[in-house]
């Protein structure tokens, strides 16, 4: 036997080729997986990965999807999902509460906190659906297949760094809104924050409010930080998140010279639902500042006292900024209410105690 006859023949090798190329793309989707579903110091990378590629494909798919209904803001309720299904392997439990406030055919600003690039998925989740449009920054357009995408969805855009387009861009949106019977969801911190504490808003969503003459929708979404943590690296399944509707806020009487009155009170509220959510899921104390942590425990109490007033009252009703003024000021007087209470039993029992003595 010659050496030229042992050694594989140009043909066999091309027979071979494809079931080694098969082989080795198994290999790979098993490990993958495996480093997937497994702890390890490479999970966090691979399913972040894993998320950027979810919404990377779907994307492309969007393109061609939405050339039959370019630019249609009721694109997204579609693409919302179909991402919805496949962000299921992530297994994080999202429940949704009071989501009959979104069943209004008339138009509204939907404002929610925002924390991380996963409020996208949260987001999916809970779109409320019809007419409805995401206001983004101009710099997500310029993002590939995404931004194509989100382009032809209808999505409408601003421009953060220049303050003249922005305002024009809302004055135009502000006509859109009623004309098409738009719903626009803004998340008006402006920038990511995983912080316990709520950014300070930027008040373009309340302009945009007053202008158009709708109601505002606050939706308060719960810390991701006990599965999900950038610094440390963590992107853990079985995460559990809580999304809050709060009831409508007529904007009705109001003019732009109640935009920062407005502007905070719907923070201090949104603040007080996002740490009500907070405690509970149960989140670790470790993300909380200590100094946070303290306050929160003086008052506590006084918390409780307030959200119940404040969940008794139907806010709808609330036309101008004078009833707003009075709701603040109810709020407070109760919180102090409950201050005089707490210290005049602190008293009477260190009385008692003298007595004794």
């Amino acid at each position: 036997m010659s050496l030229s006859d042992s050694l594989p023949k140009p043909d066999d090798l091309a027979h071979t080729l494809p079931i080694s190329t098969s082989t080795l793309a198994a290999s790979f989707a098993i490990i993958w997986i495996t480093l997937f579903y497994t702890k390890n110091p490479l999970q966090f990378y691979l399913k972040y990965i894993t998320y950027a590629l979810i919404v990377l494909t779907v994307s492309v798919f969007t393109v061609f999807l939405c050339l039959l209904r370019p630019c249609d803001a009721r694109n997204v309720a579609v693409v919302a999902k179909v991402l919805s299904f496949f962000f299921k392997i992530f297994q994080i439990d999202i429940q949704l509460e009071n989501s009959k406030y979104f069943q209004s055919k008339d138009p509204f600003i939907l404002v929610c906190n925002h924390q991380s690039s996963l409020d996208f998925l949260t987001m999916m989740k809970v779109w409320p659906g019809g007419n409805c449009t995401p206001l983004a920054k101009k710099e997500l357009l310029f993002s590939g297949p995404f931004g194509l995408a989100i382009w032809l969805c209808g999505i409408t855009f601003i421009d953060r760094l220049n303050p003249q387009k922005a305002r024009g861009t809302i004055e135009k949106l502000a006509k859109k809104i009623n004309d098409e019977n738009l719903r626009v969801w803004i998340y008006p911190e402006g920038t990511r924050s995983a912080s316990t504490k709520l950014l300070p808003f930027k008040k373009g969503a309340f302009h945009l409010a007053i202008q158009a003459k709708i109601p505002i929708i606050c939706v308060v979404t719960s810390s991701y930080s006990n599965f999900y943590h950038k610094k440390e690296k963590k992107f853990d399944f079985g995460g559990k998140v809580k999304v809050r509707v709060l009831p409508p806020f007529n904007t009705a009487g109001m003019t732009l010279d109640s935009v920062g009155q407005l502007t905070k009170h719907l923070q201090d509220l949104m603040q007080k639902e996002f740490d009500l959510l907070n405690r509970e899921i149960g989140l670790d104390e470790k993300y909380y500042p200590k100094a946070v942590c303290d306050k929160e425990i003086n008052e506590e109490k006084n918390e409780d006292v307030t959200r119940t007033f404040v969940q008794d009252l139907d806010l709808t009703q609330i036309s101008d900024v004078t009833q707003m003024t009075s709701l603040i000021n109810q709020t407070e007087l109760t919180n102090q209410l409950q201050n005089d209470s707490n210290n005049n039993s602190v008293t009477e029992e260190e009385t008692g105690k003298k007595a004794d003595d």
